[in-house]
């Protein structure tokens, strides 16, 4: 990947998970595809910081789609940053491997929820998080962040194998072509974003 420009690819991922986002999907599943993209992102450019630039973009592209929410913010850069954490402990100088790619994904959505909360009630203090107490944060917990790890388990491993179908292609000395690909994504996405601004 000598001649790859990683931050394509970083872009071309963080534009995939904001338009997840955008789609009125539960967030349980919009969290098991982060999942996918930032193993995505971290196996195929294997550098800390990598996972936190993807929830910025992802971050600017709501933001851009629609407009700025805190909440939207918390949440996005809590799972980034937190996967951010596990992704570097574990996967710094090691092979990837399907088990422990799933380990990374259930840790990172059970310490994405005290992250989240402590972000949103405690720091920013947003209005509902706050006046909804802890029912508000038990039934986020319950409806969303066990199913999110539960899908984990699987989600983190299919990263690893999409990662791996992608990885081959510039052994095969096709970088132009992909970069060509991945620009022609970010395009996309961010003209989607566009026509969801008037939506």
């Amino acid at each position: 990947m000598k001649t790859f420009k990683p931050y394509v690819l970083i872009f071309m991922l963080g534009s995939l998970w904001g338009f997840f986002e955008i789609m009125h999907i539960p967030n349980s599943i919009t969290s098991a595809l982060a999942i996918i993209a930032l193993v995505m992102g971290r196996r195929m450019v294997n550098t800390p910081g990598t996972s936190a630039a993807m929830g910025l973009i992802v971050c600017f592209y709501k933001t851009y789609s629609s407009h700025f929410f805190i909440c939207q913010w918390a949440g996005i850069m809590s799972v980034a940053l937190s996967f951010e954490l596990f992704a570097s402990l574990m996967f710094r100088d090691q092979p990837w491997k399907l088990y422990q790619s799933s380990i990374v994904g259930v840790l990172t959505n059970i310490l994405a929820l005290p992250v989240f909360i402590v972000w949103i009630v405690f720091i920013v203090r947003e209005s509902r998080w706050v006046a909804g107490g802890f029912d508000r944060i038990w039934n986020y917990g319950m409806n969303d962040t066990i199913p999110a790890v539960l899908l984990s388990i699987i989600a983190a491993p299919l990263g690893i194998l999409i990662a791996e179908k992608l990885l081959q292609r510039f052994i095969d000395g096709r970088q132009s072509l992909s970069i060509a690909v991945y620009s022609s994504s970010v395009v996309f996405f961010w003209l989607i974003a566009s026509a969801h601004k008037f939506m």
